[in-house]
């Protein structure tokens, strides 16, 4: 009767955020040969299974997609950030839990209006070169960085997954000073 049931009204069938945090765990699970595996997994998992709560917290807005970009920042000490971009309905949301370890989240409200100018451009920066398939400059940019001792720390993974093609892929890489890029955007006949 229970399969029947489930057949019916796909009751028994897990929500697209459970199947989402399904691909990135057993992907991370199973990629552990990067640069920042390590990193990673002990931001996500150790400290506080990030994406289990943050995906619990966007169920409902990600039920009517199957295709997203996953873009999860951690902060040393800090609370945790993670921006989702719903492809199949050009949304992004961005939420965070406020506090180190803290398991409730909710979405990003910026206190300052320069911080979230700033941060709003990171994670777009970010997204953008993700969406545009660049990860190797992303990687490229960490690198110089590192090289210069500029680097501020931290790591990055941006997922894409998309479950009707059961596809998911994901790219790595330490935290980005964009202090320049930003001021590059934002003045960009005054900076040379």
């Amino acid at each position: 009767m229970l399969a029947f049931l489930c057949s019916i009204y796909n009751a028994c069938k897990p929500t697209n955020a459970k199947q989402f945090y399904n691909k990135i765990s057993n992907f991370d699970a199973n990629n552990k040969n990067d640069r920042y595996s390590e990193w990673l997994h002990f931001g996500k998992k150790e400290i506080l299974n990030t994406d289990k709560y943050v995906l619990k917290f966007l169920k409902d807005s990600l039920k009517n997609t199957n295709h997203i970009y996953y873009v999860y920042s951690s902060i040393d000490s800090g609370p945790s950030r993670v921006i989702i971009f719903d492809v199949d309905n050009q949304k992004k949301y961005v939420v965070t839990n406020n506090l180190y370890k803290n398991k409730n989240f909710s979405f990003r409200k910026y206190l300052f209006i320069d911080e979230a100018d700033i941060e709003e451009f990171y994670y777009d920066f970010v997204l953008n070169k993700a969406i545009s398939n660049r990860c190797d400059e992303l990687l490229e940019i960490n690198k110089s960085q590192a090289d210069a001792n500029f680097s501020s720390g931290g790591v990055q993974a941006v997922y894409e997954i998309n479950l009707e093609k059961n596809e998911i892929s994901r790219c790595v890489f330490g935290s980005i000073l964009i202090s320049k890029y930003y001021m590059e955007a934002k003045y960009p006949n005054k900076i040379r």
